[in-house]
């Protein structure tokens, strides 16, 4: 085991820590979901998928309606292992939507030794990466697991 800052994240680390909060993430809105009456998944997807069309989904079924809150959630990849395999532009679907759901700020700046990163902030937040990529996975990781991460070696 090995723990690292958010900000030290890059390479293989930074998708294992990727990997890891979303995984968190899901289990967190699992155990959030799995006890709630039909009534509050409703007024759930109502309150954070305004827009969502319901015509095919069986609105009596709790079941179904928790299906479609976890589908929801995150934005989804095929299996855990499209972040391993992933390069530098099959992420940017993920990141897009993760900078969409989260209302934050992409934007590139220059740090004090000049050299070029981009930062992802938002009201509380501030999060620097050499690339856009990295900065909005760093950002995710860092409010989904905080500003350390223990990773497996």
């Amino acid at each position: 085991m090995k723990t690292l800052k958010t900000i030290e994240l890059s390479g293989d680390n930074l998708l294992a820590a990727v990997t890891k909060a979303l995984r968190k993430s899901y289990a967190d809105l699992a155990i959030l979901v799995r006890d709630m009456s039909l009534d509050q998944l409703l007024a759930h997807l109502a309150q954070h998928h305004p827009i969502l069309d319901l015509s095919d989904v069986d609105t009596g079924s709790a079941e179904q309606l928790r299906d479609v809150i976890l589908s929801r959630h995150e934005p989804l990849l095929a299996d855990e292992n499209d972040l391993v395999q992933a390069g530098e532009w099959d992420l940017w679907p993920l990141c897009e939507q993760l900078l969409d759901r989260y209302l934050v700020s992409l934007s590139p700046r220059m740090d004090v030794t000049h050299h070029k990163v981009w930062l992802v902030d938002d009201d509380n937040l501030r999060i620097a990466g050499d690339t856009p990529r990295e900065a909005i996975l760093r950002y995710y990781v860092t409010i989904k697991l905080g500003l350390e991460v223990t990773l497996d070696d």
